[in-house]
């Protein structure tokens, strides 16, 4: 029986029943070590006297294994993004898990549930069911079931921006995964992507340029194209931040092209709004410009959430402020904090909009928004670009009034700021 060592070991945690206890005129203690950690296959004479002793009935356990067998399936379903199908297999299994006295069973019923939830951006009942799972679960877990849940909980930090954790957890699953026997290629794919995403979230471009195209190889030779426009979205991303300018457009290029043919609303826009930041890099906003437009339009077209238009906004309203364009970046301010306005939207993109409006319009309160609003607000949540770009705006202000000392106490803040935090491309105004 598959992994029975791995069902005998959760039963005697359940039970607190210690390896010399269940063994005691049975077995030896290193046998059933061996068992338990499924190096050693026992007979069905010593399989039933420790099944007996730990009270469980051959048909639960069969019961529990065909289930676990099928929370797998469910779990490729979701990795495919077989949503709806997945959807109907784990409402099946609902009523099943109440009967169900296997938590191994339950364990796996938990797992899955919280990578459905995740990839359906149900995220704090994904939370909910991972915390569920108990260090009882955990520790009599075989490889593969520790290998789901590093994998998934990787997800998780993921999305939580826990980007340290998710690094660690994912290079656990990776770990465990080389040392299972059915390793399907499919799934290292999927690790490696979800790699390399981390390692380019951590700023670890090498890794995640090699992560990626170890991905793209696999997608490339069996056709997923959109996972194929994914992996050249995110060498471009990266490429771009190494300085490799040419062949980070070569990689959004590509990304576009695929998701064009595959009629990927979403994606196209995805892959503009990059190659938009590429030439914002190059200094070319007229070009910048209009590829941002063409994002704006696609997000449109694939009816998106009014909050994810807002990145785009603020890069034209950015863009169209270096241009000195200035009826346009107003246009296009309004039109943000309108959608901002509507949603009831907390957001930062409400200082952005804000503080550049008032300074355009030479309102008499942009000193008192921008010193004791916009300013102490990205400082607060450690946007620190963006507290140098709007303390050089102030100074630009109080240049404007020959208000020279205070000008000079923000030029000489912003450069301090600049010089000692970060090194940016493109940010200051």
């Amino acid at each position: 029986m598959e992994n029975l060592g791995s069902y005998i070991k959760y039963f005697r945690k359940k039970n607190k029943i210690t390896q010399r206890e269940l063994a005691k005129g049975i077995i030896s203690v290193s046998y059933l070590s061996r068992i338990e950690n499924n190096i050693e296959q026992p007979s069905r004479e010593i399989s039933n006297l420790l099944k007996d002793r730990l009270g469980i009935q051959e048909n639960e356990l069969q019961t529990s294994q065909n289930v676990v067998q099928q929370l797998k399936k469910c779990y490729k379903e979701i990795a495919e993004k077989k949503l709806d199908s997945a959807s109907k297999r784990l409402k099946s299994y609902e009523k099943l898990m109440v009967n169900q006295k296997s938590l191994v069973s339950d364990y796996y019923y938990k797992v899955v549930r919280a990578f459905y939830c995740l990839y359906n951006q149900e995220f704090t009942e994904a939370a909910h069911l991972l915390a569920g799972i108990g260090e009882i679960e955990l520790v009599s877990l075989d490889k593969e079931g520790l290998y789901y849940y590093s994998r998934i909980k990787a997800l998780h930090d993921f999305y939580q921006q826990k980007y340290e954790s998710a690094y660690k957890l994912l290079n656990e699953a990776r770990s465990l995964r080389s040392r299972l026997t059915d390793n399907e290629a499919w799934e290292t794919a999927e690790l490696n992507y979800i790699l390399g995403l981390t390692t380019s979230k951590l700023r670890l471009d090498p890794l995640s340029i090699h992560y990626t195209r170890e991905a793209l190889a696999f997608y490339q030779t069996t056709y997923h194209f959109k996972r194929s426009a994914q992996c050249h979205l995110l060498l471009g991303i990266t490429y771009e931040r190494t300085n490799l300018i040419t062949i980070a457009k070569e990689q959004l290029s590509k990304a576009i092209k695929i998701a064009k043919n595959i009629d990927d609303t979403l994606l196209i826009s995805k892959a503009c709004h990059n190659l938009a930041h590429h030439f914002v890099t190059k200094g070319e906003s007229l070009r910048a410009i209009e590829e941002f437009q063409i994002c704006y339009d696609y997000k449109l077209k694939a009816n998106v959430p009014d909050h994810l238009l807002l990145s785009t906004i603020f890069c034209m309203v950015t863009e169209y402020y270096r241009l000195e364009e200035y009826i346009e970046c107003r246009k296009w301010a309004e039109q943000g904090l309108e959608i901002i306005r509507m949603n009831e939207y907390d957001h930062s993109y409400y200082y952005h909009f804000q503080i550049l409006l008032k300074y355009i319009k030479v309102e008499p309160d942009f000193e008192t928004f921008a010193s004791d609003h916009a300013i102490p607000h990205f400082r607060s949540i450690s946007k620190m670009e963006y507290v140098v770009r709007y303390t050089h705006l102030l100074g630009s202000y109080y240049q404007s009034l020959h208000k020279y000392k205070q000008a000079a106490a923000c030029y000489e803040e912003s450069l301090a700021l600049f010089n000692s935090k970060f090194y940016t491309k493109g940010l200051l105004l």
